[in-house]
């Protein structure tokens, strides 16, 4: 499923006036007496018809034939009663998901979870919930995808159905993992092994450890990242899951040709006789390897492999490969067809790339106006619930506060030389100096209240970074806060427990990716000491 980056936060600096209103009304509930009376929901059984007890009991094993059996009773189910017409949308859209269908729409999803949050039927809910968030991933809406998987772990608190809730924290640290919060991923990714162990699931192992192993090879800690992807290699051999096996081989293989070591890519490469489009890359590498070896009519031979298996992306690199080999054996009239070849797919990934800019941002504009909506419409609500004379004092209040905040402000103003000075002169300054030199270790709070430092002094310098680059990922946004301390190659890497060259590289690309040209360590270091 390809993911894209979102806005996952939202600059609230706007709503300051109304985030205070809020809490004020809160106090003021504890003087206002409202009495809420309800009658609680009995507990209601519904008989299923056997198609879909039958379709419940094939879900997990054969899904397809789960969806066979719903489909083909799709023309009665308006006559069932409300709460198994809910059930059996969905269970079809469950069948749907197993089977890797993407989901289009969240209407019908959206009147399900309606359904059950009224509903007494809490695992219900939150398969409803967890379904919910599915629908919003394959609709590349991470921000409402992330609000329902919270809702369903929420719900399922209590829930005895673990397995479920292992999915849900395994589809979170997918979501994290490609919004590049890696640390966050981490921590689901773990919740979900945590869970799958409870259950004693040990067929979801392999792909979660490799999952935990993508995720540290993404934060460049390649140690843990090898111990992962070798343990998801040797759980998927005992449990001889031969599928498993060949994928994480193949992904194992490219990771050890990428830390510098071919030859035991190579072997591990070479171990995967089948060839689809889940090895593809499997097969770009191997071509590297032997490129490198100047075997060159072995490496023609995997590249064009990768022209039968490959997707688009792929395609584009085998093509520029084999441009060069022919290049090198003074073939240029094939050579030249190759680059053409590889110069037609990159114009097409780029007008694919700039559509899904275009949907991604149509979708963070759709969202945010949608919860602007709902929190205008709840406030409108409790307006009218509290009467005149709250809402008159509720302004009144408001105007205090925000006469005292503006004069606060105007009491602690200072220049950016002050400011700059006053930093300087930090404990979190001088701690994360002790780091650099090895005297100390850094944890999530330093980092937290070293860019808090840095917003404070440099005028939001961390916020306008996430804001003009958006796929800057958590640890480029280190690098770039370390620079701004003046540190050098050595002293960022001391501090991210990194090498030397690892840090260079990054950050090459970091340049390239804020800039958008080519250039040196160096010139990031004035771009980021100007910015």
């Amino acid at each position: 499923m390809p993911m894209h980056h979102f806005v996952l936060r939202r600059n609230n600096l706007i709503f300051v006036s109304l985030i205070e209103l809020k809490q004020m009304k809160q106090l003021l509930h504890i003087f206002i007496g409202v009495i809420l009376f309800g009658l609680s929901a009995c507990q209601r059984e519904t008989t299923y018809p056997l198609a879909m007890q039958q379709a419940e009991s094939l879900m997990n094993t054969r899904p397809d034939s789960a969806l066979h059996l719903l489909q083909g009773m799709a023309d009665s189910v308006s006559t069932l009663p409300e709460e198994a017409q809910m059930y059996y949308h969905l269970l079809t859209i469950q069948a749907k998901d197993k089977q890797y269908i993407t989901h289009t729409s969240d209407s019908l999803i959206n009147r399900i979870v309606s359904f059950y949050e009224e509903y007494n039927d809490n695992d219900r809910l939150i398969m409803a919930y967890f379904y919910q968030g599915s629908t919003y991933r394959d609709m590349n809406d991470a921000p409402r995808a992330l609000k329902a998987f919270h809702q369903a772990i929420d719900a399922g608190k209590e829930t005895e159905n673990l397995t479920l809730l292992g999915q849900t924290y395994g589809q979170m640290g997918t979501l994290f993992t490609y919004q590049k919060l890696y640390d966050e991923a981490l921590e689901a990714k773990r919740n979900a092994l945590q869970l799958y162990t409870q259950q004693k699931d040990s067929t979801r192992f392999p792909y979660l450890n490799r999952d935990i192993a993508r995720i540290y090879s993404a934060k460049y800690i390649n140690d843990s990242a090898l111990y992962y992807y070798q343990k998801a290699n040797n759980l998927a051999s005992q449990l001889r899951l031969r599928k498993h096996e060949i994928l994480i081989l193949s992904e194992l293989g490219c990771f050890l040709y990428e830390i510098n070591q071919p030859q035991k890519a190579k072997e591990y490469l070479l171990g995967i006789k089948t060839h689809s489009s889940q090895t593809s890359n499997a097969l770009l590498y191997l071509g590297h390897i032997y490129k490198d070896e100047e075997k060159l009519d072995s490496a023609r031979i995997y590249w064009l492999e990768v022209l039968k298996y490959g997707n688009i992306q792929k395609q584009g690199s085998a093509y520029l490969y084999l441009s060069q080999i022919e290049n090198i054996q003074n073939n240029k009239k094939q050579s030249e067809i190759y680059k053409r070849c590889y110069q037609q797919i990159m114009d097409s990934i780029h007008n694919i790339t700039q559509t899904d800019t275009i949907v991604k941002h149509h979708l963070t504009y759709k969202y945010e106006k949608a919860e602007k909506k709902s929190q205008q419409l709840q406030e409108e609500k409790k307006f009218y619930k509290n009467g005149l004379y709250f809402l008159l004092f509720t302004l009144l209040i408001s105007l205090f506060c925000y006469g005292f905040i503006m004069f606060s402000k105007m009491r602690t103003h200072k220049t950016p030389e002050i400011l700059e000075s006053n930093f300087l002169q930090s404990s979190i300054y001088h701690h994360f100096r002790a780091i650099s030199r090895k005297e100390k270790r850094a944890n999530e709070d330093d980092w937290i209240l070293l860019q808090k430092e840095l917003d404070k002094t440099y005028n939001e310098f961390t916020q306008r970074i996430n804001h003009l680059y958006p796929s800057i990922s958590q640890q480029e946004l280190k690098i770039c806060c370390l620079i701004k301390l003046k540190m050098s190659n050595r002293e960022i890497a001391n501090t991210l427990y990194a090498t030397d060259s690892a840090i260079s590289m990054a950050r090459k690309r970091l340049y390239k990716k804020m800039v958008g040209a080519e250039g040196s360590g160096e010139q990031l270091n004035s771009f980021i000491i100007d910015f």
